[in-house]
């Protein structure tokens, strides 16, 4: 259609027999489309928390921590790794 779904449930029963679960939650994974007609989806991170979809956040030494937060499909790199998309 040219175009990303407004909700994962659009996508049952044509591409998917129901909406995946995050087994990090037992809920179904984040989704949204993005102002830039992308999409981000992600699954909580290990603080079992929707951080909305953050991997990465700066603590207040200046450091980074990527441990606690979500796990966004796909994945970005690291800040100070190459990106590979």
């Amino acid at each position: 259609n040219h175009r990303y779904p407004s909700d994962l449930a659009d996508l049952v029963p044509t591409y998917l027999s129901a909406v995946p679960v995050d087994w990090m939650s037992g809920e179904p994974f984040h989704y949204q489309v993005t102002e830039d007609g992308w999409f981000r989806l992600w699954s909580v991170g290990v603080n079992g928390r929707d951080d909305g979809g953050i991997l990465e956040a700066t603590l207040p030494d200046g450091s980074l921590t990527v441990d606690q937060l979500d796990w966004p499909w796909p994945s970005p790199a690291v800040t100070n790794e190459p990106r590979l998309f």
